[in-house]
């Protein structure tokens, strides 16, 4: 971390590491052994904004924040992945004793 900003985050699942980017990307997996596939989201008319991001690799699912306002700072970021769900600040007003 340098300041108050996040570089990156580590999510430990029971089979991968899945590392988000400060900006809510997957930036890297890993695994001991990949035995499963990589599945995509593939239909450019249904969730358009979900196009070509990772669904899923072998039994670990993984959303997105989709909202109905782009302009929020979750939107497009990773939301769950597996069962643990990923939450951002989306406001300037925060609880100062939560932030950081």
């Amino acid at each position: 971390m340098k300041g108050n900003s996040i570089d990156y985050i580590e999510i430990h699942t029971e089979d991968y590491l899945f590392v988000l980017s400060g900006n809510g990307q997957i930036s890297s997996i890993s695994t001991p052994i990949l035995n499963g596939n990589l599945d995509y989201f593939n239909d450019p008319h249904y969730q358009k904004e979900k196009f070509g991001q990772l669904q899923s690799i072998d039994n670990q699912q993984i959303d997105y924040w989709l909202t109905a306002n782009e302009a929020d700072a979750r939107f497009g970021k990773v939301k769950r992945i597996g069962n643990i769900d990923v939450d951002y600040w989306n406001s300037l007003n925060y609880e100062r004793d939560k932030f950081g």
